[in-house]
């Protein structure tokens, strides 16, 4: 962060700090302003007991007899006797005084605003994970995924932001669109379950739906709608929109841990394999990328679903941490 800009930030990372979402670097930094700083200091502590008592239900600011208590503790019966540059004098201190309660009241009311409607980000490593959002919408976001979503929706849209792989079970809002950014497009929808695969090193945006529908909105500004039981991909190296005939099966397969193989070839079933267990699978001979299995596994361990296809095609495996290599000689 420049130096021009910490009179700026300053105010936004105590903001951060005070609601929880700043990350161990902004702690750090606030930590050396606050330590480096006298002034900035004080500004701290200030707006901490201002976002404290935003954030009592109890609290309610009575500026008449806060302003009574300012005065009893202010003026003494000589100063009532004082002259007149004494009255000008005192004013004055009044206004101070006024101006600090009216920031601190201010500064109350900016924390609570900035606690209720400040970005979150949900990351999921090395597995999925589930989060519930403010309106009731379901979120599973699969492993390496990103969503930044706000604490609180408000307005005319639900606008959440996705790198990655997520399915959403959205809950119906009168008024209120669900709008997810998948990089260079946006879905819209009121109330419906998808998927979306939105990763930023793949060429292509997929988004199926599962039931309601969806409209997918390319950067061009153009409209495609997706109803339930379809799936439209966009590609952004050519800049179109096409409908796929019919849904992978393992779409969800990460999600439900239920795998289904139709004759498909063991480069695509490794492929599935990788995504669902979230591990690296190599086949080292290209030839025996097409051998077909057909074979359905629900929810099993990933050693038995490889011994099993090991012993199918008469392969080998070997695994080195979160990679493993698949040899053999032909298919048989």
């Amino acid at each position: 962060m420049d130096k021009e800009n910490i009179n700026i930030d300053f105010e936004t990372l105590v903001g951060k700090y005070l609601s929880g979402s700043a990350v161990p670097e902004e702690e750090k930094l606030l930590e050396s302003f606050v330590k480096s700083d006298e002034q900035k200091k004080l500004i701290f502590i200030e707006i901490k007991k201002s976002w404290s008592l935003a954030r009592s239900s109890k609290y309610r600011f009575d500026t008449e007899a806060a302003w009574q208590q300012v005065k009893m503790k202010t003026i003494s019966k000589d100063e009532k006797t004082k002259p007149l540059f004494s009255a000008i004098s005192y004013g004055k201190k009044m206004l101070a005084v006024a101006a600090t309660i009216l920031l601190l009241i201010l500064g109350a009311y900016f924390i609570y605003d900035f606690i209720q409607y400040s970005e979150k980000t949900l990351i999921s490593d090395l597995k999925p994970i589930k989060q519930v959002l403010s309106d009731g919408t379901k979120v599973s976001l699969n492993a390496n995924s990103t969503l930044k979503y706000p604490a609180n929706f408000k307005g005319k849209e639900r606008r959440v932001i996705l790198d990655g792989e997520a399915f959403f079970e959205v809950k119906p809002v009168d008024d209120m669109t669900f709008i997810v950014e998948a990089h260079e497009v946006e879905i819209h929808v009121l109330g419906t379950s998808f998927y979306v695969s939105a990763r930023k090193h793949k060429d292509v945006i997929e988004v199926t739906v599962f039931s309601g529908k969806v409209l997918m909105i390319t950067p061009d500004g153009h409209e495609f709608e997706i109803n339930a039981g379809e799936q439209k991909t966009f590609n952004k190296v050519e800049q179109i929109v096409f409908a796929e005939e019919t849904i992978d099966p393992n779409t969800l397969s990460w999600k439900t841990k239920l795998i289904i193989f139709e004759n498909t070839s063991l480069g695509y079933v490794f492929e599935v394999i990788s995504n669902t267990y979230h591990i690296d699978i190599a086949i080292k001979q290209d030839e025996l990328k097409n051998c077909k299995l057909t074979a359905t596994f629900d929810d099993r361990p990933l050693e038995d679903i490889l011994e099993i296809i090991m012993k199918t095609f008469d392969l080998r495996y070997l695994r080195s941490g979160d990679k493993i290599w698949v040899s053999g000689e032909e298919c048989k």
